[in-house]
């Protein structure tokens, strides 16, 4: 099971991956005009994986059980580290452009750690 939430007001809870899978369908298609960070959370380990969805690219950010570093971002193709924004309850979060990566290859991230509690090998990540 896993806690979604991407306002103060707006979360779910789900039990299956194909629930998650339509959460996150919903949400991209209806944040397309307003970027906006969702985190997916572990009920078992506490662990949470924050997607960035309303786009063709979006950002993947890792944080373990304990809230304690390390922590992890996708990084993407880019070189540039113009911010780009997303909303995260009710508050803007900036990220640099160059953590961006496909929106396909981020969802399929999800639906991994979703599946495994792990980070999937088909993204590279940094720490942050």
């Amino acid at each position: 099971m896993w806690n979604v939430e991407w306002d103060e007001n707006c979360k779910k809870c789900v039990s299956t991956i194909q629930e998650l899978d339509d959460l996150l369908d919903r949400l991209q298609n209806e944040y397309r005009n307003r970027p906006t960070l969702v985190t997916v959370e572990s009920h078992s380990t506490g662990d949470s994986l924050s997607i960035g969805l309303g786009q063709v690219e979006g950002v993947l950010n890792y944080v373990a059980g304990s809230r304690n570093p390390p922590y992890w971002s996708s990084v993407g193709t880019r070189i540039e580290d113009e911010p780009v924004a997303f909303i995260f309850m009710g508050e803007v979060s900036e990220f640099p452009a160059r953590r961006l990566i496909p929106i396909d290859l981020a969802r399929n991230a999800v639906r991994h750690f979703a599946r495994t509690g792990g980070l999937t090998a088909t993204v590279k990540w940094e720490e942050c």
